[in-house]
This record gives C-alpha cells, sequence and structure tokens, in this order.
C-alpha cells in the first residue's frame, strides 16, 4: 500500500481549458477535432468540426475555446479525431504567452510562430505583426502581469452586428454610437 508523503502547499488555481466558474451560463457544445488542439486554445468552428484558426477570419467568425476533458488520457489536449467540448460563452482558464490585463481584449493567434510555445489558438496582448487578431465578444475576466493562466470570457457585449457590437444599435459606429448618423 502507497502512502501520501508529500503536500502541495500552493496547488495551481486553475488548469488550460477549465471552466472558471457556474457565475452566469456556461455553453459547452461537443464537436469533432480535426487536428490536435491543445486545452484551452482558441478554435474555429465549422459545421460539427473544429480546429485551430488559421486566418483572421476563422477568430472573428464562428469561435469558441477547447474546453479541459479530465478522462483524456494526456494532459496536453485533444487529439484528431476526438470528440471535443467547446465553450462559446463563459468564463475559461487559458495559458496566454505574455501579461494581458483585466478587461482587455485579447488577442488569438492564427499564425503560429518558431518553436511550441507560440501556437495557434494562442492568447496574447497585441497583433504580433498581424499573426493575431481580436474574437469579437471575448474579454480577460482574470488577466496575468506575465504569461501563464489568465481567464476569458466568452459572449461579451453580443457580435459585431449584436447590439453593442461595432455596428449594432449603440455599438461605435452604429446608428445611435458615437460615430454612426445621429450619435
Amino acid at each position: 500500500m502507497s502512502v501520501q508523503t508529500t503536500l502541495t502547499t500552493n496547488p495551481a488555481i486553475g488548469l488550460p481549458g477549465m471552466p472558471y466558474d457556474g457565475g452566469q451560463v456556461n455553453d459547452v457544445q461537443s464537436y469533432i477535432a480535426q487536428e490536435d488542439i491543445p486545452f484551452g486554445a482558441g478554435v474555429k468552428i465549422s459545421g460539427q468540426y473544429v480546429e485551430l484558426p488559421d486566418s483572421s477570419g476563422e477568430v472573428t467568425g464562428r469561435f469558441g475555446v477547447a474546453v479541459r476533458d479530465s478522462n483524456i488520457a494526456t494532459t496536453v489536449g485533444y487529439k484528431a479525431g476526438d470528440v471535443i467540448a467547446v465553450m462559446t460563452r463563459g468564463r475559461i482558464w487559458v495559458t496566454t504567452e505574455e501579461a494581458i490585463a483585466n478587461n482587455a481584449t485579447p488577442y488569438v493567434r492564427f499564425t503560429p510562430n518558431t518553436g511550441p510555445t507560440r501556437p495557434a489558438g494562442g492568447w496574447l496582448n497585441g497583433a504580433d505583426s498581424g499573426k493575431a487578431v481580436q474574437p469579437v465578444g471575448v474579454q480577460m475576466y482574470r488577466g496575468n502581469g506575465a504569461a501563464g493562466l489568465a481567464v476569458v470570457e466568452l459572449g461579451v457585449g453580443g457580435g459585431a452586428t449584436g447590439n453593442t457590437g461595432a455596428a449594432g444599435a449603440t455599438g461605435p459606429t452604429g446608428p445611435t454610437g458615437p460615430t454612426g448618423p445621429t450619435g
């Protein structure tokens, strides 16, 4: 019989892809992974399939985050062909490449940089010379001071044409927004 001989005094507060809380409605759907996808990565949704984004339109279109599955043998993520849970509304832990402030709008990488730490679907604070773009309706719920764990909130403010989206009724370029026809 084995006996526990150590105790972690500061366990990880969260893990990439783990839902943060149930403080709002979480919308999680099942899809089929078209490629290997890390937990917490931003993904493009296309019909019944998901994949890592490879163009800016795949981040600003139908988008979600890969949810962690503790029943999968690996702690890294899903393999191609796996059924994958994807969150499209709610709060979820992700791994960032750099510091991102609370309430900032994060960027999602669609062009990987060399090295395993900057893959497509990764989260960062800027466009990285046009290799990343801001997804619609996503903000940092709990930022961080350096690369590492943070919480993003999906489904914030509606879509680009939703009521508060860029072209929505009260959005920046909408009819009653600051730069709209009657704003």
